[in-house]
């Protein structure tokens, strides 16, 4: 058999195998892959709404700690300040607050006020007797006051937030609670449906599947189903979140292998001639001319002058490929400090943020003793209401450079967790130099701020944890350190407080 048959019987074959090959083993890893993606694309829109409701419980909590901790409010729960409802809760209160409701509890569980209205309409919502009385019961039910609530009321999905009244010092017993809550209505969904492009419903169900997390099903062929689990503190029911989503990238690459098995049929006979005369010109032929060649220097026997000719077409264009490629990857390696730095870092501050916290600085951590502080800056809201986010974010870059210039001689590493909130994970060391450390910290932090012109004195409470004696993990050590900050303030600001009086030795 001939050469040139040979190939002809190669790309058949080729062809053939490839066909095979194609439509068994590649069409369904490519169909795999696609459904895959699909799933991904469901779990983050999934994850989406789930920061989306953190992010709002989040602000509802931290709104309603700033009105728990006001003396007006501590004053209406004590029964001297009876105008308190008609200065303060106004439309424009409920408004600009985004909130539905407000109920001030006091110390004998008593209702002293309460206000309902739809912020978006400006009408006035009538609490019924029922939603009053299970709110009580599931407060009373809590051994932790402080909490937010989430379950289906008669106004329907309703976020609650719970806190207790203290006076602004933090010197005192608590007056009672104050509750803040949104309802979810059909407004607020359909809001947030067109914030994240995504279309949920929700419904009550009896428990949870896949242990109350994310779990993605396949309807049809056309369709999956992503479902969510939160749990109904009002009726203890689980509620399920259903967000469907069509199978799109599933079905365009079905769609396009099917329309790749038609056009690879049609034009297997014209790929065929076209492959039988390419390899025919560039490797048949010269295959067959070096035969020829080397048949005539054996016929001629002129060893002189034999010679095959050879193709010195050389390695330039592999060259510049290779440097192409340097380049390339030089190029791709400035990028990834370019998303690292935006992963890891806060870009106002220029400090560590949470994420790098985490994944890095007490993971690599050695195993030994340190202090975890965790800082926030008193009345650093009255700072954005009284000059505006502009200065408070000044503020808070001046703040951070005077964290840096206290760690310059420290070992140990600092962060900001979000808002005026930062943390230090700092060396062990004895109580006398730490609490001299400390002092440092506190006048430096002090020192008045100058912004624009603008003169500002604002002073820093901390909270201090130890590991391993407060904790095993960061989120323990944290969560100590934050509740003796909060503690800090109670005593007065402008102070560090421990979250065990006595932990070192």
């Amino acid at each position: 058999m001939k050469l040139k048959m040979k190939v002809f019987n190669v790309i058949l074959i080729c062809l053939l195998v490839f066909f095979i090959v194609l439509l068994f083993i590649i069409k369904p890893i490519l169909l795999e892959s696609a459904a895959k993606l699909d799933e991904h694309r469901l779990s983050t829109k999934m994850d989406n709404v789930l920061a989306y409701i953190e992010s709002e419980t989040d602000d509802l909590q931290r709104l309603n700690k700033d009105w728990a901790v006001w003396d007006d409010t501590y004053n209406l729960l004590l029964g001297e300040y009876p105008n308190y409802a008609g200065v303060n809760l106004q439309k424009e209160t409920f408004t600009n607050n985004e909130v539905n409701l407000m109920i001030f509890i006091n110390e004998n569980s008593e209702i002293i006020e309460e206000k309902a209205m739809n912020y978006d309409t400006g009408i006035n919502l009538e609490l019924g007797e029922e939603f009053v009385e299970n709110l009580s019961l599931l407060i009373d039910k809590k051994s932790n006051k402080e909490r937010t609530l989430f379950g289906v009321t008669e106004f329907g999905l309703t976020m609650l937030s719970v806190e207790e009244v203290y006076p602004s010092n933090g010197e005192g017993d608590s007056a009672g609670l104050l509750v803040m809550g949104k309802f979810l209505e059909t407004g607020y969904f359909d809001r947030m449906q067109k914030e994240l492009a995504t279309s949920f419903s929700y419904i009550e169900v009896d428990e949870a599947g896949n242990d109350g997390g994310h779990e993605i099903s396949i309807t049809d062929s056309t369709m999956i189903n992503g479902s969510m689990y939160l749990f109904d503190e009002f009726n203890e029911q689980m509620l399920r979140l259903d967000i469907p989503m069509p199978r799109s990238h599933y079905m365009e690459e079905q769609s396009n292998m099917n329309m790749l098995f038609l056009s690879f049929f049609l034009a297997s006979v014209l790929l065929t001639m076209i492959l039988f005369y390419l390899l025919d010109r560039l490797i048949t032929s010269r295959v067959t001319g070096l035969s020829t060649e080397l048949r005539t220097i054996q016929a001629t026997k002129d060893e002189k002058n034999a010679r095959v000719e050879v193709d010195t077409s050389g390695s330039d264009e592999i060259s510049m490929l290779k440097h192409t490629i340097n380049d390339l990857l030089q190029t791709l390696d400035c990028k990834t400090e370019e998303v690292k730095n935006l992963a890891f870092y806060d870009q106002m501050t220029g400090l560590p943020n949470r994420y790098y916290l985490y994944q890095y600085s007490f993971k690599n951590k050695e195993q030994h003793s340190f202090y975890t502080i965790f800082m926030d800056i008193d009345g650093f809201k009255s700072v954005n209401d009284t000059y505006g986010h502009l200065v408070g974010d000044k503020l808070l870059n001046e703040f951070s450079s005077r964290l840096r210039e206290f760690m310059k001689d420290q070992t140990g590493f600092v962060s900001r967790l979000g808002g005026d909130e930062f943390i230090i994970l700092l060396e062990d060391m004895d109580n006398e130099k730490l609490e001299e450390q400390l002092d440092r910290l506190l006048t430096s932090l002090r020192r008045e701020y100058r912004i624009d012109n603008t003169r500002i004195s604002n002073s820093t409470s901390m909270g201090i944890s130890h590991y391993p004696k407060d904790g095993e993990s960061l989120d323990e050590l944290i969560q100590m350190a934050d509740k003796a900050m909060y503690q800090a303030k109670k005593n007065g600001k402008n102070r560090w407080h421990f979250y065990n009086p006595k932990p070192f030795p």
